[in-house]
């Protein structure tokens, strides 16, 4: 088995929330390793489960709110289910914890995305003004080349009537290279 497939399965909902119950830090850290390895779809989800699991939780509490608000009394076994001592300390306080953390992480990842688009976006913008340059520059190289071409092909070779030194000329007229006198 691949290492991104055991950590796929160890980041899964499941044992992440099973182990955020037990050992919350833990959890965390594979809420961490959940996002990291994720696929988009992934990261985008998991906020809405941790709410989502949350608040299933909180159901009992949310019905025996609306019994005594509205004086329903036959509702069965609701008022066991909210008084019993595993539900009050334990399930309760997971279920913030859920509900804390999808809203920490909700947040983070929102700052994180804004973050990256930031910097992919200056990378690009980098890299878009790099190849701007270079295409600039190439241009620029090209019309310099082009030009030197055309000059050797008009190009002929003078010798200066007065000292005798082959001179390379562009055009009709110049100056020689050795005495700096004019030669057509």
């Amino acid at each position: 088995m691949s290492t991104t497939k055991f950590l796929r399965i160890l980041s899964s909902l499941p044992v992440v929330l099973l182990v955020l119950y037990f050992i919350p830090w833990l959890g965390i850290i594979l809420l961490i390793i959940r996002y990291a390895v994720g696929t988009y779809k992934v990261k985008k989800n998991t906020t809405l489960w941790l709410i989502l699991f949350s608040i299933l939780l909180f159901v009992p509490k949310i019905i025996q709110f609306f019994c005594e608000l509205f004086s329903i009394h036959d509702f069965p076994y609701i008022h066991e289910i909210v008084g019993s001592e595993i539900y009050a300390e334990k399930i309760i306080s997971y279920a913030g914890l859920l509900f804390i953390l999808a809203l920490i992480w909700l947040i983070c990842s929102w700052v994180f995305g804004k973050i990256f688009q930031q910097i992919q976006n200056f990378g690009r913008r980098y890299i878009k003004e790099e190849l701007q340059q270079e295409r600039t520059i190439k241009q620029e190289n090209d019309l310099i080349m082009q030009e030197k071409r055309e000059k050797a092909k008009q190009s002929r070779v003078v010798i200066c009537p007065y000292c005798g030194a082959d001179n390379l000329l562009s055009s009709k007229t110049g100056k020689c290279m050795y005495c700096r006198r004019k030669i057509e």
